[in-house]
C-alpha cells in the first residue's frame, strides 16, 4: 500500500471512531472518495467492515462510477447529477438524499433504503433494486427501463411519467404509489401490491379490473357505496353519519404533496381531501388549472365546509360534494355537471347560470338559492330534495323541469 493510500485509510478509520466536529459526514471519507475512486475501492477492500459515513456530504456532479459504497450512510447527501453507474450500493442508506438527474446505470441497489429521496430524472436503466425501500421517494420522470424492482417497497412513491418499460416489478409494494403517465409497456407486475389509493398510469385509482389485467393484487378495495339511509339531517348544518361513512375515502399521500403542498397529518381522518378544499377556496383559477392538467383526478369534497366562499366559475364536474356545506356560497357560472350533491346544504347559494345537468341532488337543500338561468336538465332528485321555494320535490315538479325523480325503490 503506497503512503498516500495508507494515510487516507488512517484518516477514514479515524473518522469512524472519532466524532466529527464540523460536519455530519466523515471528512476523511469525503476527501478520499473525491480524490480517487480507485484508492477508495482499495481502502474498502482492505477494511471491508469499516463504517462509512457520508451523510450530508456534497458529492454533486461527482464521477463515482464503479465505487464500492455498500452499506454506506449517504442520508441527506447531495448527489445531484452524480455518476453512480456500476456502483455497489447494496444496503446503502440514501434517505432524504438528492439524486436528481443522477446516473445509476447497472448500479447494485439491493436492499438499499432510499426513503423520501429526490430521484427526479435519475437514470436506473438495468439497475438492480431488488428489495430496496423507496417509500415516499420522488422518482418523477426517472428512467427505470429494464430495471429489477422485485420485492421493492414503493409505498407512496412518486413515479409520475417514469419509464418502467420492461421493468420487473413482481412482488413489489405499490401501496399509495403515484404512476400517472408512467410507461408500463412490458413491465412485469405479477403479484405486485396495489391499493385503492394507488394512482395508476391513467390517473385513476387502482381497481380490480386494472389489478387483474396486470396480474397485481388489490389489497384494499375502495369502500362500496351503501344504499342511501332514510334518516335526514337533524339540522341544516349537520351532515348525516351515513353520508360520511360512505364518503370516507383513503387519501393518496403523494397526490396530496404534489398538488396541494405538504401532507397534513389530519388529512386521512377527514371525509374530504383537505388540500383540495384549501386550493379551491384559495384560488379558483389555480383550481381550474389543476383540473385541466389532471382531468382524471377524483375530486373528494364530501362533507367539506364551503359556506360563504366565492367559488364562481369553478370546475366541479363529477365532484364528490355529498353532504357538503355550501350555505350562501357563490357558485355563479360554476360547472357542476354530474356532481354528487346528495344531502348538500345549498341554502341561499348563488347558482346563477351554473350548470347542474346530471347532478345528483337527492336530499339536497336549496331553499332560497338563486337559480336564475341555472341548467338543471337531468338532475336526480327525490322527495327529500328541497328546492328554492322551500318545498319538497314531487314527481310532477321533476317532470315539468326535465329532472329525474327517484323514489326510494328506485334509488341506488
Amino acid at each position: 500500500m503506497n503512503s498516500f493510500l495508507r494515510a487516507a485509510c488512517l484518516i477514514v478509520l479515524a473518522g469512524v471512531f472519532l466524532p466529527s466536529i464540523s460536519a455530519a459526514y466523515d471528512s476523511g471519507s469525503l476527501t478520499l472518495i473525491r480524490k480517487s475512486v480507485t484508492s477508495w475501492n482499495s481502502m474498502r477492500e482492505n477494511y471491508p467492515e469499516a463504517a462509512i459515513d457520508l451523510s450530508g456530504a456534497d458529492l454533486k456532479g461527482r464521477n463515482l462510477k464503479g465505487a464500492d459504497l455498500h452499506n454506506a450512510n449517504l442520508q441527506g447527501a447531495n448527489l445531484h447529477g452524480a455518476d453512480l453507474s456500476d456502483t455497489d450500493l447494496r444496503g446503502a442508506s440514501f434517505d432524504h438524499a438528492s439524486l436528481k438527474g443522477a446516473l445509476l446505470f447497472d448500479a447494485d441497489l439491493r436492499e438499499a433504503t432510499v426513503r423520501e429521496a429526490d430521484l427526479e430524472d435519475a437514470a436506473f436503466e438495468g439497475a438492480d433494486l431488488r428489495g430496496a425501500v423507496l417509500d415516499g421517494a420522488v422518482m418523477k420522470q426517472a428512467d427505470l427501463g429494464e430495471s429489477n424492482l422485485r420485492n421493492a417497497s414503493l409505498r407512496g412513491t412518486d413515479l409520475r411519467a417514469a419509464n418502467l418499460k420492461m421493468a420487473d416489478l413482481a412482488g413489489c409494494d405499490l401501496s399509495g404509489a403515484y404512476l400517472w403517465r408512467a410507461v408500463l409497456d412490458g413491465a412485469n407486475l405479477e403479484n405486485s401490491v396495489v391499493t385503492s389509493v394507488t394512482i395508476v398510469e391513467t390517473g385513476r385509482s387502482a381497481d380490480p379490473e386494472w389489478a387483474q389485467k396486470n396480474g397485481a393484487v388489490l389489497a384494499m378495495s375502495e369502500p362500496a357505496r351503501q344504499k342511501e339511509g332514510a334518516a335526514e339531517a337533524e339540522s341544516e348544518n349537520t351532515v348525516t353519519e351515513s353520508i360520511l361513512a360512505q364518503k370516507t375515502w383513503p387519501i393518496n399521500p403523494v397526490v396530496q404533496k404534489i398538488r396541494f403542498g405538504v401532507e397534513r397529518k389530519d388529512a386521512a381522518t377527514l371525509s374530504y381531501d383537505v388540500h383540495q378544499r384549501e386550493l379551491l377556496i384559495k384560488s379558483v383559477s389555480k383550481w381550474n388549472r389543476m383540473r385541466e392538467t389532471n382531468p382524471d383526478a377524483p375530486v373528494r369534497l364530501s362533507g367539506a365546509k364551503l359556506s360563504r366562499k366565492v367559488l364562481d366559475g369553478a370546475d366541479l364536474r363529477d365532484a364528490d360534494l355529498a353532504g357538503s356545506l355550501m350555505k350562501r356560497t357563490g357558485l355563479a357560472d360554476t360547472d357542476l355537471r354530474n356532481a354528487d350533491l346528495r344531502e348538500a346544504n345549498l341554502r341561499e347559494a348563488e347558482l346563477t347560470n351554473a350548470d347542474l345537468r346530471g347532478a345528483d341532488l337527492r336530499g339536497a337543500y336549496l331553499w332560497r338559492a338563486n337559480l336564475s338561468w341555472t341548467k338543471i336538465a337531468g338532475i336526480r332528485v327525490n322527495s327529500h330534495t328541497v328546492f328554492d321555494d322551500g318545498k319538497n320535490v314531487t314527481p310532477a315538479w321533476a317532470k315539468k323541469r326535465g329532472a329525474v325523480f327517484m323514489d326510494r325503490d328506485m334509488e341506488e
